[in-house]
This record gives C-alpha cells, sequence and structure tokens, in this order.
C-alpha cells in the first residue's frame, strides 16, 4: 500500500451515547475480526481506481463505556462510506456510528483524541487507566490479525507514550480513578 493516507475515528461513548446505544454499537471480539476483515478486503470506490483497498488499515476499540473505530483510508477515499459498507457487511448497526450519537473526527483531531484517550482524560472518572490496557488490547489484537497502516502505528505508538507520561509526570491517576473505587470512598 503506497500513497498518503488519511487518519479517522467515529466513536459511540459515554459523552456522547446513553448506555443503550453503546449497548447496541459495542463490537465483541468476533464482529471486531470480522469488521478487520471486512476492511482490509476493503471496497475500491470513490478512492480506488487503481485497485488498491480504500482502506488501509482498522483498528476497533470496544469496551463498556465506548465502540470507537479508528481507520486509516487512503487520500481520496471517502471513510464514512468505507466504514458503512464494512458495518453493514458484518451485521452490525452501521447508522449509530454516524447518527445523532456519533462522535466523528478526522485527522489531526482524530488523533488527538487517541492521546486524550490514552491519557486518561476521555474516561468516565479521569485518569481511569484501563482504558489504555484496553487500547493496547484492541491494538495488539490489530496486529495480529492485519498489520495497522503506518499512520497508525506512529498514531497508537505515540499515544501509549503520551499516557505513560502523563501519568508519570502528571497526578491524574491519583485518587479516585474509578467508579468503583469512588463509590466506596463515598461510602466509607
Amino acid at each position: 500500500m503506497t500513497g498518503a493516507t488519511t487518519l479517522h475515528v467515529r466513536s459511540i461513548n459515554h459523552k456522547t451515547a446513553p448506555t443503550a446505544v453503546r449497548e447496541r454499537a459495542h463490537l465483541t471480539e468476533v464482529r471486531a475480526a470480522e469488521l478487520m476483515d471486512a476492511l482490509s478486503a476493503g471496497s475500491t470506490g470513490a478512492g480506488g481506481g487503481r485497485g488498491e483497498p480504500d482502506c488501509v488499515s482498522v483498528i476497533p476499540v470496544s469496551t463498556c463505556n465506548r465502540t470507537e473505530i479508528y481507520l486509516e483510508v487512503r487520500v481520496g477515499a471517502d471513510p464514512d462510506a468505507v466504514l458503512r459498507e464494512a458495518l453493514t457487511a458484518i451485521g452490525a448497526e452501521a447508522d449509530l456510528f454516524f447518527g445523532e450519537h456519533a462522535l466523528r473526527l478526522d485527522n489531526l483531531e482524530a488523533i488527538a483524541h487517541l492521546f486524550r484517550l490514552a491519557s486518561g482524560m476521555e474516561s468516565l472518572m479521569l485518569g481511569e487507566p484501563q482504558i489504555t490496557a484496553q487500547l493496547k488490547d484492541a491494538y495488539r489484537q490489530a496486529r495480529a490479525h492485519h498489520e495497522p497502516g503506518p499512520g497508525l502505528l506512529r498514531a497508537f505508538q505515540g499515544a501509549f507514550r503520551a499516557g505513560k507520561r502523563v501519568r508519570t509526570e502528571t497526578r491524574i491517576s491519583t485518587g479516585a480513578v474509578s467508579v468503583a473505587f469512588a463509590a466506596v470512598e463515598l461510602a466509607r
């Protein structure tokens, strides 16, 4: 795969959607693998004139508070069309990722969101460290399934370094960093 690419994230999370919508958007490990397969087969739509797939790589992240799909597509490809086609192909509710509860970020905004997420700044409880482990799990699964493209590789590796630095150099992970811990502290 050669040529310039763009990065995107489509997210359903605790800030944008109620629990019922997040549950419908959730991707099991099997469904995430199906999505990676569907996107690696890729369409050769608007940007794929040379017969190359529009989607270079994908890393789906699905937790109890969010389902986020990180995409790297060739310049000129429509990331929404590519993702909608793949979600529909695997029987997922594609419309959720493009409706009123969806967060759609592109390029630098998508990367900044990933860095905030890895740093615990997008968690239900500020500084919660579990999301970093969940991001690393999703990254490992994607690498085992289909090697991510250079843009997503650099973005995720940079986010992991930034998250570690934030936790090392700030006090973001002190105090109640999970809902359960906060409830115990409040009860005490």
